[in-house]
């Protein structure tokens, strides 16, 4: 990291870690950043990701044949960047 850079980045969600959310809720927090030396920004930016996967197999007895069968599925529940501070000045 170079001098003046950033030491540290939280974004801490106000339910806390390990919390869920239900489809249309809004997610609610504050952002925290630790700078090591006054820094010119141009923009601060989070960008969030969310989804699920999920694979299993399952067998079966047909006679005296072995059935199994693969499923997979995956889902994305959220994909989204938003501007939180836009600098003073354009460099």
């Amino acid at each position: 990291m170079r001098l003046g850079g950033v030491r540290s980045f939280a974004l801490e969600l106000a339910r806390g870690p390990g919390c869920a959310y239900r489809g249309g809720e809004r997610l609610c927090g504050r952002v925290l950043l630790e700078v090591a030396a006054p820094l010119r920004v141009r923009a601060l930016v989070v960008a969030a990701r969310g989804g699920a996967a999920t694979h299993w197999l399952e067998g079966r007895s047909v006679g005296v044949n072995a059935v199994s069968s693969d499923y997979a599925a995956a889902e994305t529940y959220l994909r989204r960047r938003q501007l939180l501070l836009r600098g003073s000045r354009a460099f």
